[in-house]
């Protein structure tokens, strides 16, 4: 597995969205997502930030991907107040901490008239 990235300036400076597809992890991402061979992040932890071990550590406040392996791992901040959103898209995944960046980059749209979106959210 290879992650690729392109850096769009005009994005929010932390956003970032990945899509997954025949082994390579395209990553579109604002200018302050700090990128590696291995992983990229927007966020800070309790622990030296060249090691990039987000994943590993008690707290982590942001979002992010490493490479573990033959797979890439995405994680969430350690409080429960803010998550990521992902798309199946047949061939792939897109996975992004920005919902309208998802829903910009795919063909997915929230419904209008569903009552339930709050109660999911949270």
């Amino acid at each position: 597995m290879e992650i690729r990235y392109t850096q769009i300036d005009n994005l929010p400076p932390l956003a970032w969205l990945a899509e997954i597809k025949n082994g390579i992890v395209e990553v579109i991402h604002g200018k302050r997502v700090e990128t590696t061979e291995n992983w990229f992040v927007e966020g800070a932890w309790s622990g030296e930030f060249a090691q990039g071990e987000f994943l590993d550590n008690d707290w982590f406040c942001g979002t992010g991907a490493r490479l573990c392996n033959d797979k890439i791992v995405f994680s969430t901040p350690s409080h429960v107040t803010y998550g990521l959103f992902s798309k199946n898209t047949g061939g792939g995944y897109m996975i992004s901490n920005s919902l309208f960046l998802l829903m910009g980059k795919s063909d997915f749209n929230l419904d209008p008239q569903y009552p339930g979106y709050e109660t999911e959210f949270q």
